[in-house]
């Protein structure tokens, strides 16, 4: 997504109690089944609107036998979060952190065009996380939700101090105002994404993608480049 950050302490925050060996054992098409399902439907309903039995009895699976495979609803919804962003982290913390201050640009501009193609490219990964911020005060017990939201906002404040570093981010603010600003702008930005492509379509959203990430980098940087005196 637009959001600076999240992926590079997604291994911090994230300490999933693991589902058990037996859903491990399953065939890997079967796993992958019973995670996309669980997915779209902790996406479409959020976390307590999803009935656990109607989501078991969609999967074919009893509810004794549910228990071989995860400890609750919790842990499916968990495990398949984790499912979904474990790939988008992997991708995004691969790329080159800048050295300079244009580089910083070009940096975001890289944030940003790989946060688009991944809510384009997986609505309901997407909408997952969406889930989770929005249900952050019920959650918090569910996966340590305020954990997940520290996390955003550190994320923030490392890019935001990477950029001040470089002479790339104003200075005269302080950096938890910076930070707020910042997501604040990201969210926005998100959710207005979210309703161009129900509003064009993914096909010609998508010939869009690198106008866009250079808008909102554009839009960042007005709002924290330092003024030339």
């Amino acid at each position: 997504m637009a959001i600076f950050g999240l992926y590079r302490r997604y291994n911090q925050w994230y300490k999933p109690s693991m589902p058990r060996a037996s859903f491990q054992q399953l065939p890997l098409e079967r796993r992958e089944e019973i995670l996309a399902v669980a997915a779209e439907e902790f996406a479409a309903r959020g976390f307590q609107g999803t009935s656990y039995n109607q989501l078991l009895q969609r999967l074919g699976i009893g509810k004794s036998s549910a228990y071989h495979y995860f400890e609750d609803k919790a842990d499916l919804f968990r495990t398949a979060v984790a499912e979904r962003y474990t790939k988008w982290f992997q991708s995004l913390a691969t790329l080159k952190p800048a050295s300079t201050r244009e580089d910083f640009w070009r940096y975001l501009f890289d944030l940003n065009l790989n946060g688009f193609r991944f809510m384009l490219e997986d609505p309901t990964a997407a909408a997952l996380m969406q889930c989770v911020v929005q249900e952050a005060t019920s959650l918090e017990r569910v996966m340590g939700t305020e954990q997940v939201l520290d996390a955003i906002d550190q994320d923030h404040r490392m890019i935001i101090a990477m950029g001040q570093q470089l002479g790339a981010v104003r200075t005269d603010l302080p950096i938890e105002r910076l930070s707020m600003i910042s997501r604040a702008i990201s969210s926005a930005e998100d959710q207005a994404f979210v309703r161009e492509i129900r509003r064009d379509g993914q096909e010609l959203v998508v010939l869009r993608l690198p106008a866009l990430a250079q808008q909102l980098t554009d839009m960042l940087r007005r709002v924290f480049e330092p003024a030339i005196e």
